[in-house]
């Protein structure tokens, strides 16, 4: 009988290979638990390799929260004679300023069947704005799409006169007509509802105007408050600065971004979810056309909208999550806030007239910039240091060996004072 060849096991427990694998590694606390024999001191290490895998990820996700969430700082920058301090921009509505002879020549275009009954629904729709939608009387006899341009139709395009410095500027150059949630303006010789803003900005809705009554002159100065951001802070996502630039629009109906055009574009949605309905005063652009659904307001859609006046300022945002209107808006990365410093109001004799400026300029401002970047990142994590911050350690040494050497000379430098 052929004797049988014995065959070596070769198999061996997974807990030697466990083992092994314990003592051979490199990892700070695997080795001290498997060359430990006893149970306790493998449980204790254990638990301390545990705990410091914990806080290490613990740590690291505190680093990495930063960076996405609060990479940037405001510091206040005080190199005024750099600056460009803006004039602040001024929008002004008159309180009487429709043509009487463009109303009589829509009347006679039209000709409708009651022309006294039109010509005062056009009357109460010119001087119409969002806070005054109740006034507006009821009539059919135009179409909701064409409010707008009878409006400007009616307009009394009397020219102001605009005087810098003692100059006199040509109105083609630096007025242009606009049409706000105050309605038509910008005209001129009349009483004057005057609203003060930002450069870069429109008119609120919120704030009171300053009124300009008849035969008056209005001096008010102010003083700016700018808020500007490096170019760095453009590298960032919008969620890590918490604003947009003015080119970064994210807004349906405007091509251009800011905090008030955004507020402007949440009473769209909030007129819509509330009547269905836009007003006519929120013109509507052509490369961002509004939807199909986006219908302009007729007088009965004007009344809805009147009924919910305390609502259209959007003064608490939170009431609104019950009709799916939330409003979000960031604020502008680079803006130019005015602070009244002087006003004072005396009769005139060259009926309304406002002269306002800046009375003294800014020496300091504030200025948005990158304080935790991603070199940080990988430098708070991976201890990794990019050449750039090795040549801003390099420099810092220098500085510091530089002021250690003025501050304590040798010797033989301080010998050459005696």
């Amino acid at each position: 009988m052929e004797q049988q060849r014995i065959v070596p096991n070769r198999k061996k427990p997974a807990t030697k290979y466990y083992r092994e694998f314990l003592v051979g590694s490199n990892v700070h606390g695997l080795y001290q638990i498997g060359k430990t024999p006893h149970i306790l001191e493998k449980t204790l290490w254990t638990f301390l390799l545990i705990a410091s895998a914990y806080y290490a990820f613990s740590l690291s996700y505190m680093t990495i929260y930063r960076y996405y969430t609060n990479p940037t700082v405001i510091s206040v920058d005080r190199d005024r004679y750099l600056w460009t301090t803006y004039l602040p921009a001024i929008t002004f509505c008159l309180s009487n300023n429709m043509n009487e002879t463009a109303l009589d020549e829509i009347l006679h275009t039209v000709r409708p069947a009651n022309s006294s009954k039109l010509k005062l629904f056009l009357t109460s729709l010119f001087y119409s704005n969002l806070s005054t939608l109740h006034s507006i009387l009821e009539d059919d006899q135009i179409d909701p799409s064409n409010y707008l341009s009878t409006i400007v139709k009616l307009y009394d395009n009397t020219p102001p006169t605009i005087t810098v410095s003692g100059q006199v500027l040509n109105t083609n150059d630096w007025l242009a007509q606009t049409f706000t949630e105050m309605g038509l303006c910008y005209c001129f010789n009349s009483p004057l509802a005057v609203y003060i803003h930002g450069p870069f900005e429109v008119p609120d809705v919120r704030r009171r105007p300053l009124v300009v009554p008849n035969d008056h002159l209005l001096q008010v100065y102010y003083t700016a408050l700018s808020i500007i951001s490096s170019e760095d802070t453009k590298t960032l996502r919008i969620r890590q600065r918490k604003c947009r630039f003015y080119h970064e629009s994210n807004l349906t109906h405007f091509p251009v971004y800011s905090y008030l055009i955004c507020r402007m574009e949440c009473r769209i949605r909030l007129a819509l979810n509330l009547c269905g309905c836009v007003p006519h005063f929120y013109r509507k652009l052509r490369r961002f056309a509004s939807k199909a659904h986006e219908r302009t307001c007729d007088v009965k859609g004007l009344k809805c909208l009147a009924q919910y006046k305390a609502l259209l300022p959007l003064e608490q945002l939170i009431s609104l999550e019950h009709i799916n209107a939330s409003c979000f808006c960031l604020a502008n990365c680079e803006q130019v806030s005015y602070v009244v410093e002087e006003m004072d109001s005396r009769q005139w004799f060259l009926k309304s007239n406002i002269q306002y400026g800046i009375k003294n300029f800014p020496e300091m401002r504030f200025k948005r910039d990158i304080i935790f970047r991603f070199s940080d990142l990988l430098g708070g994590n991976y201890n990794f240091c990019t050449e750039e911050e090795m040549n801003e350690h390099e420099g810092e040494l220098y500085r510091q060996a530089k002021i250690k050497q003025f501050s304590h000379p040798g010797k033989k430098d301080a010998s050459r004072h005696f």
